[in-house]
């Protein structure tokens, strides 16, 4: 017999080096997540090698567990922010075999470097080595590389794979289950899907599931023969459809035609026209040219003419003026004239100065709001005016600059008050600089410090300025840990002296203070056992009472701050009790004062802001009011020039009316009369000139239009020689056409203007006819994938097109329809329904075999057997299958053989239902799977009993009982039948084959006895069971197993013990 006999797991997941033995009846238990899955994934990978065939994790009852070989090799934990414990890797998973007094190994070396992601795997067997003597390490703590254990394999004599495929055939040679022309061994598909066996309540889906083997049959040449067909037909069809479509394109082009030659005729009317027009035009711009060519000269001379009679008349005004110009009394009233407008210059400025003073005095008082100083006649006094302001300015200056100070003074104040706000908001309290120093100071030590005042409530606040007086200075008591004391004596004596005053209480020495009754210790509330030690030590004998009782005691208080102590009366200062330190109350006490204080500071801001922004209002005006001061100081001096320039302007007008200018005005009427003769001329020059501009410019503008006109009689002429250029045939057509139509310039003028309404008509429906034929050729090569040309001239090619599609395409697409048919009825035959066919008998025969092997099994009183029957649904394409495949090749084709219209229509209906799918789709996968075509049950015989009216041992349907019976007792037949579909791998042969069989979670929701029965049939048959379980079924499957592992997990490694070992082991210690 051929047994499996260890395991070992070298950093697989958790599990670092370890070695399991196999029994022939082997038992993994242990926890959820202990490892029992991550072991029986093991040994399925090695045995099976291709990972699309593997389930890792089967128990977990879906399809994707989550697990997968990567996972393995570096340890996945699936925790956030570390997913794998290790980045790279190596590992191994070995099986020892034994057959007789041999052994052989088989295993996996599985890599993965930081260089890829990929896992390397490398399956080797060696024969008579075994798995401990595996050479796997380089030293003590390294493995080996991939490499160089594939060297040391081979030095070893072992068999290294350089594919799983080659791998796979040794094996199941060594294994005894080899077979032939599989694309995966029968035996191992069985092996792999018991690992993951679930009992279920559709028979139907556990043979499918895990006692038929899953085979597709491959159609994928048959649907692509098909497709031809189906492409084929499609094409002849398209054939015809793209003849209607040409020839529609050409009754279009047709009706271009016959609208282009009618605009043909036009246009060369239209041409001929323009070019005659054309010429004419510029015949009559040369002779307006020569016209005004000779009108120009004329109107020159003219203007020479007129140009000589006005030089001498400027000769003569030139001579009156300078004769005027040089007299005695032109030259006195000149300078007199002079003299009288600079003085009435000077006289406008003075009395602007005036307007200005006046305005800048208007202005300057009412910004003052007060008038300037005066002298005695009542004028403004500049210098006793300036020295005011002055004044005033400077006392201003030093009143803001004190106003400015006290406003940071306040403002840092307000800040101060804030800052300390928001301590007491945080729970934090302001003391005097000594304690909160010490206390730092003993902190940064490593000392746990407390200020007393911290630490305490007072219970009654009547009292608490009573309280707060007598304590003083001892509310900011240091209070420190007893065994810390000595060293906070260094520490304080270490500070600067400056920081003292400060009570540092021994509170070892203060222990069992007596505290009597109305004492201030009982108005103390505290958590802290040091507080309340140096309360009660400090507070414990000062009785609070009234003035009456005062002295009846050593040490007493009243409310009203007296105290009685050494028998003496004294009075608390208020300053002493006026700031609160201890309790809630002190801290909402400081912070309403601190609230009071803020609106009285915020006030006094707000009032002093207000007379800073008035004294800065102020100090601008007095900055404005002293420079317009000065420019009334400069005014002034102008304005008291004003009565003499007023007396000198009276005077100079005086001495001009009394020239005598007599000879004078003879002189003047002379020259005016020759300037009016003059100013006559220079009009009719000025016109001429003007004249002659009109006439240049007129000249100018026709010759600048010239070169056009003869650019665009050129190219009239040329475009008339281009458009009958090639056209000699309708030469003599339009010459007749034209002498029909034109007999004068007027003709042509107007057939012009009247035939481009006509032309345009023509043009619209040839334009029509265009569009149409366009969007014909766009539709047309849109739909045909083509690319006619647009142009209607070139519609010859669309003829020809349509008579090749006609004579030769047509044709050769109907011989390829009856070929691609009879390829896809072949393929039909040959591969879909001869393999199909082969694989339902070959299901038949397993039934066949497996109920062979049932009926020599007994299960207690109950036998099974397994029944499988065509379904309703499926059964015209079963009669199809079975008819296609009696036809013999030389019947002729399949539509041939097939006489009924039904199994006719049967076989279409398959061909459309493959050719409208995808290979990949539930309707294919349907076709193509030998399975779907049944339905499956598990007849159960009760051998015990008999029908009395028949005499036949009765039956029950297992698909019905499902619905009826007990979870256990409904899985028996399941593990009966895939018992027997196993053993009918190696019955034939027992001694040579192995007899694995794996199960994981098995035997869920059976009792003891089933179980046990279960495990017995397993036994009989010769089986070499391994099963995992849960701990809670350990106590009922254990006693049926030889070997019982117990699988353990700690953190991130996993181990592997002997649990009956274990278990004698604990015994014995316990004893």
């Amino acid at each position: 017999m051929i047994t499996l006999k260890k395991v070992r797991l070298i950093q697989w997941h958790s599990f670092r080096d370890v070695t399991i033995p196999i029994g022939e009846r082997t038992l993994f238990v242990g926890e959820n997540g202990s490892g029992k899955s991550t072991i029986i994934d093991a040994i399925q990978y090695a045995l099976v090698a291709q990972l699309h065939k593997i389930r890792f994790n089967a128990a977990a009852n879906e399809k994707r567990s989550g697990r997968s070989l990567d996972g393995y090799v570096l340890a996945k934990t699936g925790y956030e922010g570390e997913e794998y414990q290790r980045t790279e890797g190596i590992s191994h998973v070995m099986l020892e075999f034994e057959k007789g007094e041999a052994s052989f190994s088989a295993g996996i070396c599985a890599e993965i470097t930081k260089d890829t992601t990929q896992v390397r795997e490398l399956p080797w067997i060696a024969q008579g080595v075994q798995v401990k003597d595996i050479p796997l390490f380089l030293d003590s703590t390294h493995l080996l590389g991939s490499q160089q254990f594939k060297q040391r394999m081979r030095d070893l004599g072992a068999l290294v794979f350089d594919s799983k495929k080659e791998y796979q055939k040794e094996l199941t040679h060594l294994l005894g289950v080899f077979r032939r022309n599989v694309e995966f061994n029968p035996s191992l598909d069985a092996l792999v899907r018991s690992i993951g066996f679930v009992p279920m309540d559709s028979v139907n889906r556990f043979v499918c599931d895990y006692i038929l083997e899953e085979r597709m049959v491959d159609i994928s040449v048959m649907k692509s023969n098909l497709q031809s067909y189906k492409d084929a037909e499609a094409e002849a069809e398209l054939a015809i459809k793209n003849i209607a479509a040409l020839e529609d394109i050409l009754a279009i082009a047709r009706v271009w035609q016959q609208h282009n030659r009618t605009i043909l005729n036009q246009e060369y009317l239209q041409k001929r026209l323009q070019m005659e027009l054309e010429q004419e035009r510029l015949e009559e711009n040369h002779k307006e040219s020569q016209r005004l060519e000779a009108e120009e000269q004329r109107k020159a001379e003219e203007i020479r003419r007129l140009q000589e009679e006005l030089e001498a008349l400027r000769d003569q005004v030139n001579q009156l003026s300078l004769s005027i110009q040089t007299h005695q009394v032109y030259q006195l009233i000149q300078d007199l004239e002079r003299r009288k407008n600079q003085l009435l210059k000077e006289l406008e400025q003075a009395r602007s100065n005036r307007e200005r003073y006046q305005t800048l005095l208007s202005q300057l008082e009412a910004l003052l709001n007060r008038e300037l100083e005066r002298d005695r006649e009542g004028n403004v006094d500049m210098d006793r005016s300036a020295e005011s302001l002055e004044t005033e300015k400077e006392t201003l200056y030093r009143s803001l600059s004190k106003s400015q100070e006290e406003r940071e003074n306040l403002r840092k104040d307000l800040g101060d008050l804030a800052r300390e706000l928001e301590e007491l908001e945080r729970g934090l309290v302001r003391y005097p600089e000594g304690p909160a120093e010490l206390v730092s100071a003993l902190r940064e030590e490593g000392i746990q410090a407390w200020i007393f005042a911290d630490l305490v409530e007072v219970a009654d606040p009547a009292w608490q300025n009573a309280l707060e007086g007598w304590l003083n200075t001892q509310r900011f008591a240091v209070l420190v840990e007893q065994e810390q004391f000595q060293r906070a004596i260094a520490i304080y004596d270490r500070l600067p002296r400056q920081i003292g005053g400060v009570p540092l209480p021994n509170l070892e020495r203060m222990a069992q203070s007596e505290v009597r009754p109305h004492s201030l210790a009982e108005l103390v509330v505290t958590d802290s056992p040091f507080a309340r030690r140096y309360a009660d030590y400090i507070l414990g004998r000062v009785i609070r009472t009234d003035q009456e009782h005062l002295k009846d005691f050593d040490q007493s208080v009243t409310q009203t701050c007296l105290t009685y102590s050494a028998h003496t009366v004294n009075r608390i200062r208020e300053a002493v009790y006026s700031r609160w330190y201890l309790g809630k109350g002190a801290r909402e006490r400081r912070k309403a004062e601190l609230l009071a204080r803020r609106k009285e500071l915020q006030e006094a801001l707000s009032r002093l802001e207000l007379s800073i922004k008035l004294m800065e209002q102020q100090t601008e005006l007095l900055k404005r009011a002293l420079p317009a001061l000065t420019e009334m100081r400069y005014l002034s001096s102008s304005i008291a020039t004003i009565p003499e320039l007023e007396r000198s302007i009276t005077e100079i007008s005086e001495q001009i009316r009394r020239v005598d200018t007599s000879d004078l005005e003879v002189l003047r009427n002379e020259l005016d009369e020759r300037k009016r003769t003059l100013g006559s001329r220079e009009a009719a020059l000025s016109q001429a000139q003007i004249a002659l501009g009109s006439i240049q410019g007129r000249a100018k503008t026709l010759a600048e239009a010239r070169p056009p006109l003869e650019a665009s009689a050129e190219t009239r002429r040329a475009q008339f020689q281009a458009f009958v250029a090639n056209r000699e045939q309708f030469l003599e057509e339009w010459e007749a056409y034209y002498k029909e139509r034109v007999h004068s310039r007027e003709d042509r003028q107007s057939i012009l203007a009247n035939y481009e309404g006509s032309l345009q008509g023509t043009r619209n429906k040839l334009q029509k006819a265009l569009e149409n034929y366009q969007r014909a050729i766009q539709k047309y090569n849109l739909d045909w994938n083509a690319l006619l040309s647009l142009l209607p001239e070139e519609a010859s090619e669309i003829e020809a097109l349509k008579k090749r599609l006609e004579a030769s395409e047509l044709p050769l697409y109907k011989e390829k329809i009856s070929r691609a048919r009879a390829m896809a009825e072949k393929q039909f035959k040959e591969h879909f329904v001869t393999r199909l066919n082969e694989y339902i008998e070959e299901a038949r025969e397993s039934f066949r075999e497996i109920n062979a092997i049932l009926r020599s099994l007994t299960f207690g009183k109950d036998q099974y057997h397994f029944t499988l029957e065509e379904r309703n649904d499926r059964k015209a394409q079963l009669e199809v299958i079975r008819k296609a495949a009696e036809i013999h090749e030389n019947q002729g084709s399949l539509f041939d053989a097939l006489i009924s219209e039904g199994e006719r229509e049967a076989v279409e209906e398959l061909f459309n239902r493959i050719l409208k799918n995808e290979l990949d789709s539930f309707e294919v996968r349907q076709l193509c799977d030998y399975r779907t075509y049944f339905t499956y049950d598990i007849r159960v015989r009760d051998t015990s009993a008999m029908d009395p009216k028949t005499g036949k041992v009765p039956e029950l349907s297992l698909s019905r009982a499902l619905k009826e019976k007990s979870g256990g007792e409904s899985q028996t037949p399941y593990y009966v039948a895939i018992a027997a579909s196993i053993y009918r791998y190696y019955k034939d042969d027992p001694e040579n084959t192995v007899r694995l069989v794996v199960f994981d979670e098995a035997f869920n929701k059976m009792d003891e006895r089933r179980i046990g029965v279960t495990l017995e049939l397993f036994q009989e048959l010769g089986m070499q069971i391994i099963t995992a379980v849960p701990s809670e079924k350990l106590e009922i499957i254990q006693p049926y197993m030889d070997t019982v592992n117990l699988v353990l997990r700690y953190g991130n490694e996993g181990w592997v013990r002997d649990y009956r070992a274990v278990t004698v082991a604990a015994t014995t210690g316990s004893e």
